[in-house]
């Protein structure tokens, strides 16, 4: 599943959660179109947009087959990703410190963005 799809899926779940409600109490209260989108909506579409952000954010960083398949990093490294770039640091350039500490630091990276993601699920769980 593509990163749109499966975003795509998380928001239409999210629109489900949505009470319509509050929908219906914000046109009695007068509230246009943009207001009970931002106001109303939006909100309510938060979990869905904080765990499609971070999955998109995981993928990316381990996005390396693609970029490294197709481009090599692109023309002057304009399509080169952080695992791409430590692929070259290591193996081309002959720099295995360089690319270890390379790979550490997405780990990190990596590892942080896991970390905010199940502290949001467990969060959803706990309620």
């Amino acid at each position: 599943m593509s990163n749109v799809n499966l975003a795509m899926v998380l928001f239409l779940a999210g629109l489900k959660n949505v009470s319509s409600e509050l929908v219906e109490a914000a046109v009695v209260d007068g509230a246009n179109a943009f207001q009970r989108f931002f106001y109303v909506i939006l909100p309510a579409l938060k979990p869905a947009m904080v765990i499609a952000i971070t999955v998109n954010i995981i993928d990316s960083l381990r996005a390396f087959d693609i970029v490294f398949v197709m481009t090599r990093g692109g023309p002057y490294y304009s399509s080169s990703v952080m695992a791409n770039y430590m692929y070259v640091q290591a193996f081309h350039n002959y720099r295995m410190g360089y690319g270890a500490s390379v790979a550490v630091v997405q780990f990190l990276i990596t590892f942080s963005f896991i970390l905010l993601y199940l502290i949001n699920v467990l969060k959803k769980e706990e309620r």
